[in-house]
């Protein structure tokens, strides 16, 4: 081998070129054919529903959060039913949340 055969490193290059470029092509959105985004969203919400269905553990524990959530600020604001001017700006806080 001399320094001006450069055959073999051309051969090297081609090689890592086609390589590069069929590793490129063998993504998985390659393969897939006709998945619009409303397939797409229609497979999510139904995976969501199952899983909601199987463990709705973090719902329930979102309406006990919202129930205690609700039921503290009732009882902050329990004295805003009294129509009276002292209480009009807890009474807009309350109609705020």
């Amino acid at each position: 081998m001399t320094l001006n055969d450069d055959e073999p490193l051309l051969n090297f290059a081609c090689e890592f070129n086609l390589r590069r470029h069929a590793e490129v092509t063998k993504l998985p959105t390659d393969y897939v054919a006709g998945t619009g985004v409303a397939s797409q969203v229609t497979t999510l919400f139904h995976r969501h529903g199952l899983l909601t269905v199987r463990d709705s553990t973090l719902y329930i524990g979102r309406m006990i959060m919202l129930l205690v959530s609700m039921t503290f600020l009732a009882i902050i604001y329990v004295k805003c039913r009294d129509r009276v001017q002292d209480q009009v700006l807890a009474r807009m806080w309350m109609i705020a949340w």
